[in-house]
């Protein structure tokens, strides 16, 4: 997994090849007031119930912690990892963290990121497959600020072999 972050308005338009001079400082940057970040959310499943057909997914921990490395970098501080979530699991996570966190304080944005399986529209908890719609349902709520939302899900058409563990 490979991410580009940029400290600076000026490193993102040199990585882009775009003439620093074109642009103003309101073209890449969101007003941090808070002085919190906001928290990140990570859902790995590895461990699948067999009535779902998949094997499970291995080797996913160099991808966490190169993603926990990079949030942390931009300045993350409350950053959350969960792993094989049932469906009922991560739609009560999601809700608790709208409800408790965010309710009652302030703050700049909102992350998530899950990896597992899925297709263009399902993403499969532990149990259960849960669609888009259900996933992002809770995350109405954080209209006012921004969220970066990342899903891997490794389609389940074509089922990888499984990486024998060191």
């Amino acid at each position: 997994m490979s991410l580009m972050l940029c400290r600076s308005k000026k490193d993102y338009v040199r990585m882009a090849g775009i003439p620093y001079k074109e642009f103003e400082d309101t073209d890449f940057m969101y007003r941090m007031r808070s002085g919190h970040k906001g928290i990140a959310i990570i859902i790995n499943n590895e461990k699948f119930d067999c009535e779902l057909n998949v094997v499970d997914r291995l080797s996913s921990l160099p991808q966490l912690k190169s993603l926990r490395s990079a949030l942390s970098y931009i300045g993350y501080k409350d950053i959350r990892i969960y792993t094989n979530l049932t469906g009922k699991e991560i739609c009560q996570l999601l809700k608790t963290v709208v409800d408790k966190d965010y309710r009652s304080r302030r703050m700049d944005s909102f992350f998530l990121g899950i990896f597992s399986y899925g297709d263009d529209r399902n993403i499969y908890a532990v149990d259960i497959m849960l669609s888009h719609q259900m996933l992002m349902e809770p995350l109405r709520a954080l209209a006012h600020i921004p969220k970066i939302i990342i899903v891997q899900a490794h389609q389940v058409d074509a089922q990888p072999s499984p990486v024998p563990s060191r």
